[in-house]
């Protein structure tokens, strides 16, 4: 009996791993909000959904925010997001970047 609990503990354990990879590696760009100067940008990533959306999500799910270096294409800032959805305000400053009601990261100065 202790063995088949064992076994049943380290299926449930692969598959749960399984799953979170999946979900990371299978993430897409949901939204970009590129900054004036085109050196930037807010990446809105959403991660798959294992049984699909359900009725009344708005179609949208968890995911990350990332601000990345459109030069090097190095992710600088990044941040797990509920509902990818509500990220639709994105604020440009010289020195700054700020998403309205989520985060506000400082964009590194050129040498």
């Amino acid at each position: 009996m202790k063995k088949i609990i064992s076994l049943l503990l380290i299926i449930v354990i692969l598959i749960s791993v399984g799953v979170f990879a999946w979900r990371r590696v299978n993430v897409f760009e949901y939204a970009k909000h590129v900054s004036p100067d085109g050196r930037f940008a807010i990446r809105v990533m959403e991660y798959p959904q294992v049984f699909g959306h359900m009725p009344g999500d708005s179609g949208s799910g968890s995911g990350c925010v990332e601000l990345v270096d459109l030069k090097t294409n190095e992710v600088l800032e990044s941040k797990y997001v509920d509902l990818v959805l509500s990220i639709e305000r994105v604020r440009w400053s010289q020195h700054a970047v700020d998403v309205f009601q989520f985060a506000e990261w400082a964009l590194p100065q050129s040498e």
